[in-house]
């Protein structure tokens, strides 16, 4: 029996346990504006180098007399992967972007934790920027007044690239909390439909839904429904309770689907902008991909809620039906 149980630990082990210290040689290097530290190991089965041990990269930029960057990254890789805490720290001051002579002002802070190069644990973002111009004038620069400040702040918890938990966000003026739960979307959801149209769904602690309305938003009037009566509502009651099976649902006439959503807030929010980590503001995960390969993971946004209705009704075609959306997010 121990034999058994040294041989499955010995199979567990991951390849860098089983390369010698002295074989992970570090190297520091130019790359891009700056300087980068890493560490590898050549993998002894592919004799492929991979990334193994901490890394960090610093940048430190000037222009002419006016404009100043500096960024710094660190992290740490396991076996060619991402893993553990990465943190960006960016400070830029009228610092010239683009070439032409608008001077952009930026402080960023970001953590994301990894594991296996998937999202997995907090990450942060605190970021803010602002523009001003110069002009050349008589020989003599001169600076114009900044413009607006935009912000762009998050919490989130990530397990295996899924959200878990809330997304607590800041984006200018607008701040709110985004209620993801784990698995399936429980309480109202509130959106657009089509321009003209809002819809409100409401689903219970299981995530099964007890409303279903889409009303026109000139005048509240309803557009389309599911109709939960009494009936409807005692059945997914008692299915929601265990006091039935699905088994029984569906001798007794009622089918199951599954309706995918995207969490949202009061304000109509889109999660995906908010957790958006390549948006204006920060811009430096992209120079990082030319280092190691990496493309950001596959984010779960969606979260169903399981719609119980009678078998005949007819709810789910149609380019302007309620439930257009009832097909997973792969399949979309």
């Amino acid at each position: 029996m121990n034999k058994i149980i040294l041989t499955i630990g010995i199979v567990i082990l991951s390849i860098s346990t089983l390369v010698a210290q002295s074989d992970i040689k570090t190297v520091t290097e130019d790359f891009q504006n700056g300087k980068v530290t890493y560490s590898y190991y050549e993998n002894p089965e592919t004799y492929q180098y991979l990334k193994h041990g901490k890394f960090k990269y610093t940048e430190s930029q000037k222009q002419e007399d006016y404009g100043s960057k500096s960024l710094t990254v660190t992290g740490s890789f396991k076996d060619g992967k991402r893993d553990g805490t990465w943190t960006y720290v960016l400070n830029q001051k009228d610092f010239d972007d683009r070439g032409g002579r608008d001077l952009n002002t930026k402080v960023i802070n970001y953590t994301q934790t990894f594991k296996d190069g998937n999202f997995d644990g907090p990450a942060k973002l605190i970021g803010m920027r602002k523009y001003r111009s110069f002009r050349v004038f008589k020989g003599s620069r001169t600076w114009t007044s900044f413009g607006d400040t935009y912000t762009r702040n998050y919490t989130v918890t990530y397990k295996n690239n899924e959200i878990t938990g809330d997304v607590g966000y800041k984006i200018d003026d607008k701040t709110g909390t985004i209620k993801f739960g784990d698995g399936v979307y429980t309480g109202e959801h509130l959106t657009d439909y089509d321009y003209i149209y809002k819809k409100s769904i409401v689903a219970n602690d299981k995530g099964i839904v007890t409303k279903f309305v889409i009303r026109r938003k000139k005048d509240g009037s309803v557009f389309k429904y599911v109709k939960i009566d009494s009936e409807l509502l005692d059945v997914i009651n008692q299915y929601s309770s265990g006091k039935i099976s699905m088994d029984s649902l569906n001798n007794m006439g009622y089918v199951s689907d599954i309706l995918w959503v995207k969490p949202t807030n009061d304000v109509d929010i889109d999660v995906q902008d908010v957790l958006d980590i390549e948006p204006a503001v920060l811009k430096t995960d992209l120079l990082f991909t030319k280092f190691d390969g990496y493309k950001i993971p596959k984010i779960g946004y969606w979260r169903k809620m399981i719609v119980i209705h009678r078998e005949g009704d007819n709810i789910y075609k149609g380019i302007r039906d309620p439930l257009t959306y009832a097909n997973s997010p792969s399949e979309r």
